[in-house]
């Protein structure tokens, strides 16, 4: 099974942005609002004028499962 970590911002133009963290710790709802307020602190992601983390919306883990239905010799 893989698992991801998304943590879900608006940009300064209120327009959804993600960053993906793959194989991530388990962490709770106050360290994960920690970091994604440190990436907005950080202000170093400025592209044109855009911030791409301007505003924390959320944080969601997504667990995938694969299920092979053969493989090729």
């Amino acid at each position: 099974m893989n698992k991801v970590l998304k943590l879900i911002f608006t940009n300064s133009k209120g327009k959804t942005s993600v960053i993906t963290l793959h194989n991530p710790k388990n962490v709770d709802a106050d360290t994960a609002k920690a970091a994604m307020q440190k990436v907005i602190d950080a202000n170093i992601f400025d592209n044109a004028d855009i911030n791409p983390y301007a505003t924390i919306v959320g944080a969601k883990y997504y667990e995938t499962q694969r299920t092979p239905i053969f493989e090729a010799e």
